[in-house]
């Protein structure tokens, strides 16, 4: 479609930033068919963006009616436009190694199927925008500091094509656990998850509340074993959680993997069993539970939990469980 359209264009840097007179850079431009007449007297939609290193710094979309000779005007930054993304007053003019560029994209339809008309570089920028920077401007060798407002304890960051500032992220919590693990009762095939551990505090579970966006990791190790000298007796284990409202256990208790946690077996003593479980999980508002992976933000329980599988045995002669939480 882009060679069916023509688009003579002029970019009058004229504008200028003092009282009275707005930030705003005038463009005009005549838009021809494939033959060069004129689209005369015709309502169109332009797209401008000013794009840096192929990364749009400010766009804006406009509804505009050509003249009798297809020419149209429009001030780049200024009231008027039905969609913009990014800041026109939050734009870098000042020197950078890759420069600024105009692309326009027009759609005669109206339809909001656009046309690529190519981009231009500026060969200057606005002079008053680039002057009110540069009072303030700083440069890392060479490559400008951008002037965005920092916040307590951010970091400088490259985004490719200037230095802004940057929260760092927030350092992760750390839980541990550490206890003696208490019986477990067999149930079959309907057994429950039961908490591996002391039902208490740092022993057997960590209580953490978490927020959209962050995840929790878990990693435990606990040794078991039973009394009964017959074959090994089935089992299930994973890392578990559990909901907390109001400073209570509430609700059921899942895995991190939702039902594709590991199943194995716990020998008789002396030859106890080491197992093993890690798992993470995405908080994400609007997510359910059980959700494999994904749960809403909240106050939880996490712990190591284990199914006793066996229709006859107790597991009931057991050491100690240990394991670490981290939240980030």
């Amino acid at each position: 479609m882009k060679k069916n359209l023509f688009l003579i264009a002029l970019l009058f840097i004229t504008s200028v930033a003092i009282a009275q007179v707005p930030n705003a850079i005038n463009y005009q431009a005549v838009a021809r068919n494939n033959t060069g007449a004129a689209l005369a007297t015709q309502t169109i939609k332009v797209r401008l963006s000013i794009t840096r290193n192929a990364i749009s710094q400010y766009s804006e979309t406009r509804q505009v009616t050509t003249n009798s000779l297809g020419l149209f005007n429009v001030q780049i930054g200024s009231a008027g436009a039905l969609v913009t993304t990014g800041s026109f007053t939050g734009i870098n003019w000042t020197s950078n190694p890759q420069p600024l560029m105009l692309k326009v994209e027009l759609d005669i339809t109206n339809t909001n199927i656009f046309t690529d008309m190519g981009s231009q570089t500026f060969a200057t920028v606005p002079y008053s925008f680039s002057s009110a920077q540069a009072i303030n401007a700083i440069n890392i060798g060479g490559n400008y500091v951008d002037t965005n407002t920092p916040q307590l304890n951010d970091v400088l960051k490259w985004n490719g094509s200037a230095w802004v500032a940057t929260s760092l992220p927030t350092a992760p919590a750390i839980y541990n656990v550490g206890g003696l693990i208490p019986g477990i009762p067999f149930g079959g095939n309907a057994a429950p998850w039961v908490m591996a551990g002391a039902n208490t505090q740092g022993d057997g579970y960590q209580t953490v509340t978490v927020a959209n966006g962050q995840t929790i990791t878990a990693n435990f190790t606990g040794v078991f074993g039973h009394t009964n000298n017959s074959s090994p007796q089935p089992v299930a284990f994973s890392v578990c959680y559990q909901q907390v409202v109001n400073g209570i256990p509430s609700g059921n208790i899942y895995s991190f993997h939702d039902i594709n946690y590991i199943n194995g077996t716990v020998n008789a003593t002396p030859n106890k069993t080491n197992l093993s479980a890690t798992g993470a999980v995405k908080v994400l508002t609007g997510t359910t539970i059980p959700t494999a992976n994904q749960i809403p933000p909240g106050t939880y329980r996490v712990f190591m939990g284990v199914k006793n599988n066996s229709t006859t045995t107790n597991i009931s002669s057991n050491d100690f469980v240990n394991g670490t939480i981290i939240v980030f």
